[in-house]
Formats: C-alpha cells, structure tokens, sequence
C-alpha cells in the first residue's frame, strides 16, 4: 500500500483538525448570536446587578471577594435562612464541572429534615467559585 498522497487522497493532509474546526464553529456561533467573548480569567468576569437579582428582589451573589485571587460565593435569600436554621450540613467541591475562570466548584448542602423520622431532604444552599483547591484564601 502506497502512501495516500499517491492516490489522489493528498487534500487529506490540508483538511483542518477537529479541534480547529469546533474554535472556528465556537466563535462564528458567538458572532450569529451576538455574545461576547467568553473571559480568560476571573478578572474579567463583569457580573452587572440585573444578572444576579432574583425574582423577589434579592441579590443572589452573596459575596465578590477581589483582593488577591477572586472568589465568587452565592446564595439566595432562602437559602441564607437555612444556613441559619439546619443542623445538618454537607460540603463538597467539584473541579470537572467547574467554568474555566476558577479551579473549584465548592457547594454546601444542608438537610432539610426536622427529625430522623422524616425522609432525608439534602438541598444546596451556597455556591462557591474558588481560585484554588487549598484553604489560604
């Protein structure tokens, strides 16, 4: 068997590679539809007050902590309530699903049950985008 360019298959060789074409796709997709460029760092990340207000007025981000690295923690107001009222909470941090900007996701959950008859109702209540993986914030 003889190499492709011998038979006739040489534009093979000028095709562009899957990951060319997904960015060339990516960022006619952005220019259609009129979004911006997605930013490269939490830095440039502008959240405007009409992104996070929630239907009952509140503010969904709790807090936007910009000295040093970026940390971005957020929560509704029923959610603060529970904070104060559950016994049970679980955390946890995810860095698969977690946007480009920040390394880690770190949710915390709390049980919404009054008493151990009641079935286990486990919701997240914080939401919080981190720089890093350690606990020197």
């Amino acid at each position: 068997m003889g190499p492709l360019f011998n038979r006739g298959y040489d534009y093979v060789g000028n095709m562009p590679t899957l990951p060319v074409v997904r960015a060339q796709l990516y960022r006619i997709r952005q220019k259609e539809q009129g979004t911006a460029v997605e930013p490269k760092n939490s830095q440039e990340i502008e959240i405007m007050d009409e992104d996070v207000i929630m239907e009952d007025g509140s503010s969904f981000l709790l807090s936007d902590d910009d000295s040093g690295s970026r940390i971005l923690v957020f929560a509704s107001t029923k959610g603060r309530g529970v904070l104060k009222t559950a016994q049970n909470f679980f955390m946890d941090g995810t860095f698969k699903s977690c946007c480009m900007q920040f390394y880690q996701l770190y949710t915390i959950h709390a049980d919404l049950s009054k008493n151990e008859e009641e079935d286990t109702t486990i919701v997240p209540i914080i939401f919080a985008l981190l720089p890093r993986k350690n606990s020197e914030i």
